[in-house]
């Protein structure tokens, strides 16, 4: 009776364990979901703040000129610094939730 208790002990104890590490690979995947979450966030942001400052503010205060074209500013605000921030953390956040997604998926599966 003994031997066959301590088996169902062990048996129970492996199948507890198996869960736990399900639990955890969970958490330590969603921790990098919510990071891409925050990355793309904080990059949206910043770009919306570049586009206002940009193109909308000028709009307002000054109205059209007639000798400028949309596309020139557009260009003006692909290459400001926080412009280029902005980008970068779209495009790191885009990859981090990818690779996040594919890891939770590959480790469950």
């Amino acid at each position: 009776m003994n031997t066959q208790s301590s088996i169902i002990n062990q048996q129970n104890k492996s199948h507890q364990e198996n869960i736990f590490l399900i639990e955890q690979t969970g958490k330590k995947w969603k921790f990098l979901k919510i990071l891409a979450i925050l990355l793309v966030s904080v990059g949206i942001t910043i770009f919306l703040w570049q586009l206002w400052e940009v193109v909308y503010k000028p709009i307002i205060e000054n109205g059209w000129i007639n000798n400028k074209t949309p596309l020139s500013t557009i260009s003006l605000l692909i290459v400001k610094p926080f412009s280029i921030l902005s980008i970068v953390l779209i495009s790191t956040g885009f990859i981090v939730g990818v690779y996040a997604k594919l890891m939770a998926w590959w480790r469950h599966g």
